[in-house]
């Protein structure tokens, strides 16, 4: 329209058109002379003479904003932060564990997450992912969302459903979780409806769309708003790939913007400016739009968009989404919109990857509720949405490895946290070939010429013939009656003797039973013989594990783990370990089926065989269950999850759990001054405080429309030697409006008055002379909400 304040624009008026249509083109003129000035910006000179003096004074604090940022650290997991599983050794986090032994806790039918056979552990059947839910954990959201606009209610539940093995992995001697499988889940128990009220004849109208009532719904541990539905005209139970939900993670609404307001991001600390609202639809769906530009932090343009009614764009850089909601033309000259802002934007496929780039190995289907058996418009529902982890070849290897639910953005973290304290007894195995001579009770000493020592740390910890000793000696015979004689500490001093074979030490209450905890609970010691004879020349010591948990709950069932000492006599005065036919030191026994294990085998109920030498051997017995642990928790929370940070105001409290609570009483500061201000100059930053009001001045352009005018006849050469024209009136008035597309629209009576802009050419024409000047009053409306951008070009 302008350049540098001069219009560029002529306004033809045809030469035989009524008086009505040359009022309407001087109206439009005087508009167009109104905005023909020029803006300057006001400068302040003069800064470089400023000075500043000043001397010693006071400083006084006052606290605005009382609040403190806290990090809490727990021994143990805290609820708040995170829900603990525990599993045993060997198993899986689902079915022996002490949380949730019930194989009936499963994600549903025949073809849903998991259903893969596990032969022994379930006893053949399928078994069954661990099932998290709001009766676990406050993590997970059990809940209603509210729809004000229709105003409903939807109840709705947040589900995880996990599968993983802590197991032994004898190449990096340590206990690992196997790549887990993962399941979200939410289940609309209120179905969530598609269109509020349907109308008699199937419809909907747009108005009681779900999609426009700015409804929040919780989604992987958020508040989303559902930004949009497609294709959601499904028969099935379950969308296919056609039907998307988009969700916004939104950042502020402003339901009624005016143009030249702004909003901005807190966290990118980009803003969104409103520059123009379209009075009039710019597309044949008769949608208006409105153009926004988006700054950066540093207030520079990183964009400029045009959106029309309804939809929504995205801006480069920290991808915020703007949906235009809402466009209102309002009253006088002032246009208003109802826009949102999201910081994300994710759309879930009703079958298919969740995306194909950020969440490839992540599944999504939308389950549907249908009001009948052929699809209507308008009346299905949302029933649930289900995301499922497809691949997963990543063993959690150390403690704090963890895979997130879902990719982007990560909502929830499944971690693997390590092994349980747990209280050892330590048992050692010493080969002596040099005689121990022990005191006898008959004055005198007794002599042990060679064989195995048994240490126990714990006083008493072997029970013979209502003894209770410590150490036991045991010296093997070279016959073929296979004796062995265990020699041990009696309470008067003197040492005691037992001689057994091997049929008779090897039973059920015989002498070699290790009482690891109190004197019931114990541990049997067995020898055997390699070969045919039952000696123990080229002998196992075997020490085998209790199958029952001491600390009530859930049984290890058949698993247990059993270390074995391989013993070789390579003369008859010298016992040895490490004999060359031996078998494997740790052995992991399940359901009859026994895996060789190295040293430092992790046993299911957490015992360790720490060392074996060709003289020693050491155990560390497990006096209580040993557990794998895991948590599920936000992706911000520590990944053992005994870490919280809160920020909470001056008499504000947060919630440990199990009774703890954190208070934060007071807040306090003290300030002082000292020193004083000598030789002081002005500094940059505080110059630029000093700014002038008016910020600008505006120079009236001067118009001469005697020998410039901006008012032409069809006639007049000007009219056709200007490229730019606004054409009143129809083609019966006005030969310029003939040539332009679509202004045959007013030809007939009863026809909408027209303002539209046709390449470098606006026509403003109605079928009478009160349309054509509604058309104008259209036009100087629009002229005078967009006096900003028009006058700078």
């Amino acid at each position: 329209f302008f350049s540098n304040g001069e219009p560029q624009v002529k306004i033809v008026v045809g030469a035989g058109a009524a008086a009505s249509d040359g009022v309407a083109a001087a109206n439009i003129a005087a508009m167009i002379g109104n905005l023909a000035y020029t803006s300057r910006a006001i400068e302040i000179q003069g800064q470089d003479q400023l000075v500043c003096t000043g001397g010693a004074g006071s400083a006084v604090c006052t606290l605005g904003d009382k609040s403190a940022t806290l990090e809490i650290t727990t021994p143990g997991v805290n609820p708040a932060v995170a829900y603990e599983m525990k599993t045993y050794i060997e198993d899986f986090i689902n079915w022996h564990s002490p949380y949730d032994a019930d194989p009936r806790n499963n994600y549903g039918g025949v073809g849903d997450f998991p259903a893969t056979a596990q032969g022994g552990y379930t006893a053949g059947t399928n078994y069954a992912a661990k099932r998290i839910t709001n009766a676990e954990t406050p993590l997970l959201y059990s809940g209603y969302i509210q729809d004000n606009t229709a105003s409903k209610k939807y109840q709705e539940e947040e589900r995880v459903y996990a599968i993983s093995q802590a197991t032994w992995v004898n190449a990096d001697k340590k206990v690992e979780s196997t790549p887990p499988r993962l399941a979200y889940h939410i289940q609309f128990v209120d179905p969530l409806p598609f269109c509020t009220t349907i109308k008699s004849d199937g419809t909907c109208a747009d108005s009681d769309l779900t999609i426009n009532h700015h409804v929040k719904m919780r989604f992987l541990g958020d508040d989303w708003t559902i930004v949009g539905i497609d294709g959601y005209n499904k028969a099935g139970a379950n969308a296919d790939s056609s039907t998307i939900l988009t969700l916004g993670k939104e950042i502020t609404t402003n339901g009624l913007m005016q143009v030249g307001d702004s909003v901005t991001d807190s966290i990118t600390n980009y803003s969104v400016k409103l520059v123009s609202v379209s009075p009039f639809s710019t597309t044949t769906t008769q949608k208006r739009d409105a153009q926004f530009q988006a700054f950066d932090g540093s207030g520079n343009l990183v964009g400029t968009y045009r959106i029309l009614e309804g939809d929504t764009d995205t801006v480069a850089g920290p991808s915020i989404v703007i949906k235009v909601n809402k466009l209102f033309s309002g009253t006088g000259g002032v246009a208003n919109a109802d826009v949102t802002l999201f910081s994300q934007k994710l759309e879930i496929k009703g079958s298919g990857n969740l995306d194909t780039t950020d969440n490839k190995y992540w599944q999504s289907v939308i389950e549907l509720y249908n009001s009948s058996a052929s699809p209507v418009l308008m009346s299905d529902s949302i029933k649930g949405i289900r995301l499922t982890r497809t691949v997963s070849t990543n063993y959690l290897k150390n403690p704090g490895d963890n895979l997130p639910i879902v990719d982007k953005p990560q909502a929830l973290l499944y971690t693997y946290t390590g092994l349980t304290t747990v209280d050892s007894e330590p048992l050692q195995f010493t080969a002596f070939k040099n005689t121990i001579n022990v005191p006898s009770i008959s004055g005198g000493t007794e002599s042990i010429p060679f064989g195995i020592q048994i240490t126990a740390a714990r006083t008493g910890a072997f029970q013979i013939n209502s003894e209770s000793a410590t150490t036991l000696y045991l010296n093997p015979s070279w016959n073929g009656t296979g004796y062995v004689t265990v020699y041990y500490l009696k309470s008067n001093g003197f040492f005691g003797n037992e001689s057994q074979a091997l049929g008779v030490i090897n039973t059920t209450g015989a002498i070699l039973n290790f009482y690891y905890s109190g004197s019931t609970n114990a541990a049997k010691i067995t020898l055997s013989s390699v070969g045919g004879l039952p000696t123990v020349v080229n002998a196992n010591i075997t020490v085998q594990e209790p199958t029952t948990a001491s600390d009530a709950l859930v049984a290890l069932n058949t698993q247990y783990g059993r270390f074995r000492i391989p013993v070789n006599s390579p003369g008859s005065t010298a016992i040895n370990f490490l004999a060359s036919g031996s078998t494997a030191y740790a052995l992991y026994q399940f359901n009859g089926t026994e895996t060789s294990n190295d040293l430092g085998y992790i046993t299911p109920r957490g015992s360790v065989y720490q060392s074996l030498s060709s003289s020693s051997a050491a155990i560390d017995f497990a006096k209580t269950i040993q557990y794998a642990t895991f948590t599920l928790s936000r992706s911000s929370a520590s990944a053992t999850g005994n870490v919280a940070e809160v920020t909470k105001a001056e008499g504000e409290e947060y919630d440990i759990g199990s009774g703890y609570k954190v208070k934060v009483k007071t807040i306090s500061a003290t300030a002082t001054a000292t020193g004083e201000v000598a030789g002081a100059t002005v500094s940059a930053e505080s110059l630029a405080y000093l700014t002038p009001n008016p910020s600008s001045a505006d120079s009236v352009v001067a118009l001469n429309t005697a020998t410039n005018p901006l008012v032409v006849l069809d006639s007049d050469p000007m009219a056709a030697a200007t490229s730019k024209l606004i054409v009143v009136g129809g083609p019966m008035v006005n030969t310029v409006a003939v040539g332009i597309s679509g202004s045959d629209a007013i030809s007939t009576a009863g026809s909408t008055p027209v303002v539209k802009a046709v390449g470098d050419k606006i026509l403003v024409a109605g079928y009478t002379a009160a349309d054509t000047k509604a058309a104008a009053d259209s036009l100087i409306a629009y002229l005078a909400s967009m006096r900003e951008s028009i006058t700078t070009g």
